[in-house]
C-alpha cells in the first residue's frame, strides 16, 4: 500500500485506543501534504493511527504532529523493549557541543503513550522512569510559592548544570505563566490554553493547573507539557544568553523541585 506525504524513517507498531478501546495501528514519521492540500503539515514528526488489515492501512484520525520538536528528529523505537513498552529516541539534530570529540546526540529515550486529551486521542511523550536513577539530593524543593517566591531559589541555580525540573504552576484563569531557561521561553496563556514558543502555538488540555518536566544540560533542552502531551527538543548552550531557569506571570507556582543529575560519562 502507498501512503504519500510520508518520509523518513517510518515506524509502524499496534496501540489501543484509550477513547474506545479498539486495537489500532500507529504510523510515525515526518510527513509532507501534497501541494494544495488546506492546512499543509510539513513536519519531522507526525503520526496518524488507523486499521490494517495486513495489506491495506485506513486511517480513522488525521495526520497530526507528535514530538513539536525543534531538534528531534530520525525517531526511532527499541525492538522488543523488555518491558513491552514503546519507548524512542531522537537525533538531536542541531546541538552542538564546543570542545568535544562528537558532534549533535541522542534525546533521552522517551515513552510514548496514548492518552484521551481534548475528545481524541493523543500521542504523548514522557522521558522513561529509568531516567529517575539518575537524580540526587534536590537542590530545590518548594510547593505553593509565589512567582517572586520561587525565583529568589532559581538565581543560584548554575548554568552549566545538569537538572530534571518537576513543575506544576496553577495561573488565575486569564493569566499567563512563562517558563525561561537560557534564551528558550515559554509561555502559557490560560484563557485559551495555548503554549507558546518562538511563534510556534501549541493547544494543550490540562485542567486548573499545568504540569513540566524539563530536562536540561550543557547543550540540550528538552522539556515536556501536561503529562507529554507536548515535547520540545532544544539545542541549547550553557553559555547562551538568559537565565539557568527563571519563572514568570500571574501564577501559584504548586509544585517546584529540581534535582542535579548525575554524570553518566564513565571516569
Amino acid at each position: 500500500d502507498s501512503l504519500p506525504g510520508w518520509f523518513e524513517c517510518p515506524e509502524f507498531f499496534p496501540i489501543k485506543s484509550p477513547s474506545t478501546g479498539e486495537d489500532l495501528m500507529l504510523l510515525y514519521g515526518g510527513y509532507h501534504s501534497p501541494q494544495g492540500t488546506p492546512d499543509r503539515i510539513d513536519f519531522n514528526s507526525c503520526y496518524q493511527l488507523g486499521r490494517f488489515d495486513g495489506k491495506k492501512f485506513t486511517p480513522v484520525s488525521k495526520v497530526r504532529k507528535a514530538h513539536q520538536g525543534p531538534s528531534y528528529y530520525a525517531a526511532l523505537i527499541f525492538a522488543n523493549e523488555a518491558k513491552g513498552r514503546h519507548v524512542m529516541m531522537g537525533w538531536a539534530q542541531g546541538t552542538r557541543f564546543p570542545g568535544e570529540h562528537f558532534n549533535q546526540c541522542g534525546t533521552a529515550p522517551l515513552l510514548l503513550q496514548m492518552k484521551a486529551l481534548g475528545g481524541a486521542d493523543a500521542l504523548c511523550f514522557e522521558p522513561v522512569e529509568e531516567l529517575n536513577a539518575l537524580r540526587e539530593k534536590p537542590l530545590v524543593q518548594l510547593s505553593n510559592v509565589s512567582v517572586a517566591e520561587a525565583n529568589s531559589k532559581l538565581a543560584s541555580l548554575k548554568k552549566d548544570a545538569a537538572l530534571d525540573v518537576v513543575l506544576r504552576v496553577r495561573p488565575t484563569a486569564t493569566g499567563s505563566a512563562s517558563v525561561t531557561v537560557r534564551s528558550i521561553e515559554f509561555s502559557y496563556d490560560a484563557a485559551t490554553k495555548t503554549l507558546k514558543r518562538n511563534g510556534q502555538a501549541t493547544a494543550l488540555h490540562p485542567g486548573a493547573s499545568l504540569d513540566a518536566r524539563i530536562l536540561i544540560d550543557r547543550g540540550i533542552v528538552e522539556s515536556f507539557w501536561n503529562s507529554g502531551e507536548a515535547a520540545y527538543t532544544i539545542g541549547s548552550l550553557h553559555t547562551d544568553n538568559g537565565p539557568a531557569l527563571a519563572l514568570a506571570g500571574d501564577a501559584i507556582i504548586e509544585e517546584l523541585t529540581i534535582y542535579p543529575l548525575k554524570d553518566i560519562w564513565k571516569k
